[in-house]
């Protein structure tokens, strides 16, 4: 039976580096409902040009669009950073858990000498993976934000990342 390529995260359309693919893979997920394609194949929103707003049932699949959007801009653009606000502790370790295993040995794209312009297209690969930290009540976590490319944490965390003392 021939299934939509669409529905693949191998599509080349979604752009994703192909060890996320396989981690993403070994999670479970190597296909997506149509409904995620349409979103995430919105013109400009895999490029970060425009923004989205969808809802779907509780376990429809949300989390895995919003989880590919934000880990391709992380990953394409180094002087980008991410915060994901989760509401409870076991939410933020829960995720924390998937991201980590869904990025490891991912490479953050780095800028080819002075140009942090993503448009120009001269990058390189740095052999390190995203950096994912917790930020939560009760954490034993040292990583700082300076030392984070996706921080998710809870919602009383959230202001002594971005607000410090």
């Amino acid at each position: 039976p021939s299934q939509d390529p669409l529905l693949s995260l191998k599509d080349p359309r979604y752009g994703l580096n192909p060890t996320m693919v396989a981690n993403f893979a070994s999670l479970g997920v190597s296909s997506i409902y149509p409904w995620q394609a349409s979103c995430l194949l919105a013109r400009g929103l895999l490029m970060g040009k425009r923004h989205l707003v969808y809802t779907a049932p509780t376990g429809g699949g949300k989390s895995l669009v919003a989880d590919v959007l934000m880990l391709k801009r992380v990953i394409e653009n180094p002087s980008r950073k991410a915060i994901l606000v989760l509401p409870y502790v076991a939410l933020v370790q829960e995720k924390l858990k998937w991201l980590r295993r869904v990025v490891h040995n991912v490479e953050k794209y780095v800028p080819d000498g002075d140009d942090c312009e993503p448009s120009h297209h001269h990058w390189k690969r740095l052999q390190r993976s995203i950096r994912v930290t917790g930020f939560f009540g009760g954490s034993k976590a040292t990583a700082s934000w300076v030392d984070t490319d996706i921080a998710v944490c809870t919602i009383e965390k959230v202001c002594g990342i971005l607000l410090p003392p």
